[in-house]
């Protein structure tokens, strides 16, 4: 902050900030969302599939993988139906990897390992995919996260297991605004002592109005936790299997 700004200007400029950033992000969000992006061959039924699905970003890396897979070629080639094992080398020869193939449930996997790791299929795997004239992606090979659909819901991540991306994308949405009025709120009722203590009342009055709501919460969940107990109990399934001594 430079000398002489005001805590109100630079708060009002810390406001502008984010607005901007958001406007930014919601600009890109649309764009990811309505606007096809570039191709790089605009004839690749893979390409059309993954641009429609990917964000921008996820698909820009994707392309930067489906060059390599021009300039791989398939130098072995072992095929034990429904199981084909490929040898894939580079045009310079530099290295090999070996990918496997399942022509019944489409279930690929390569030495470089890289879906296991970064959750993309990498050029090796998409050389075999066109070897067995595989047009499209199957969908275990699309994590959610990398879609333009992957900021809600259950996703998976490239190790499968489950997290649950709404809850924290709404509750990071709630934190940014409430923080940005709160932000504000400060900013234009700091320079007055009157309207300070007014704020400050007013947010004492919320707090304890909000712990009161807390403990009600609390309250139902244990009362919920102790009749499911009961019930269980009286139906029998806590207490079958126990024997209790005659009096």
């Amino acid at each position: 902050m430079k000398p002489g700004v005001s805590i109100k200007q630079f708060f009002q400029s810390f406001e502008r900030i984010v607005e901007a950033k958001r406007y930014n992000e919601l600009i890109c969000e649309y764009e990811s969302r309505h606007k096809l992006p570039m191709l790089r061959y605009e004839m690749s039924p893979i390409l059309i599939q993954m641009g429609k699905i990917y964000t921008h970003p996820i698909f820009t890396i994707f392309q930067q993988e489906f060059t390599p897979f021009l300039a791989c070629c398939i130098s072995e080639r072992i095929e034990s139906p429904p199981i084909f094992e490929y040898v894939i080398t580079t045009v310079s020869h530099e290295k090999s990897c070996r990918v496997s193939f399942d022509n019944v449930s489409k279930s690929i996997s390569c030495t470089c390992k890289k879906f296991e790791t970064f959750g993309m299929l990498c050029s090796h795997a998409l050389k075999v995919f066109e070897a067995n004239d595989v047009k499209a992606i199957p969908k275990k090979y699309i994590l959610k996260r990398w879609t333009k659909e992957g900021r809600s819901g259950i996703i998976n991540n490239f190790i499968r297991r489950e997290i649950e991306g709404d809850s924290k994308v709404a509750t990071m949405q709630r934190y940014k605004q409430l923080a940005s009025k709160m932000i504000r709120l400060a900013s234009e009722v700091s320079s007055s002592e009157e309207y300070s203590t007014l704020v400050d009342e007013c947010l004492n009055a919320v707090c304890r109005q909000i712990s009161h709501l807390q403990l009600q919460t609390q309250h139902v969940d244990s009362h919920t936790d102790n009749h499911a107990s009961k019930s269980m109990i009286n139906d029998g399934t806590i207490s079958k299997g126990f024997k209790h001594r005659p009096s």
